[in-house]
C-alpha cells in the first residue's frame, strides 16, 4: 500500500517508547541515546517535551547520564531508593539556562578569550 502526500499528512503515527509497571514509566536508554535506563514515576511528572529536551534541545537525561555509570538507572519521582524527587527535577527544569542566558554566557566566554588580543568596544562579561 502506498500513501500519497495528503494521506501521509493525515496519517497518525504511534510508537511505544516506554513501558509502564511498578509505578514507573520505564524508558530504555537507547531510545534517548544514553546508556542508562530512565524511570519516571507515573504520578508527579507530566511527560512533556521539556522533560526530555531543554533550550536548544539539550538532553536533560543526556547531561545526567554523563555523571553516572552506564548501568545506573536514572529514577525520577516515586519511592525508590536513590530517586530524584519530582519537585527537585521540576526545579532543575525551571532553572535550566534559557536561550538568552546561553547567548550571554557564550558572548562572555568569547570576550574573555579574545579580550587580550582585540580591543572590544563592548564588555560582554558584564
Amino acid at each position: 500500500m502506498t500513501l500519497d502526500s495528503d494521506e501521509l499528512d493525515a496519517f497518525e503515527f504511534r510508537f511505544r517508547f516506554a513501558s509502564r509497571h511498578d509505578g514507573y514509566c520505564h524508558i530504555d536508554g537507547r531510545v534517548l541515546d544514553i546508556p542508562n535506563k530512565v524511570l519516571i514515576a507515573d504520578t508527579g511528572i507530566k511527560l512533556v517535551t521539556k522533560v526530555f529536551g531543554a533550550e536548544r534541545n539539550i538532553s536533560i537525561f543526556g547531561r545526567m547520564s554523563e555523571l553516572l555509570d552506564s548501568g545506573q538507572e536514572i529514577v525520577i519521582g516515586g519511592t525508590r531508593s536513590g530517586a530524584i524527587p519530582s519537585l527537585v527535577f521540576e526545579q532543575l527544569l525551571k532553572e535550566f539556562p534559557n536561550t538568552t542566558e546561553l547567548n550571554r554566557y557564550a558572548g562572555a566566554r568569547v570576550a574573555s578569550v579574545i579580550g587580550d588580543y582585540i580591543d572590544t568596544s563592548k564588555d560582554a562579561q558584564q
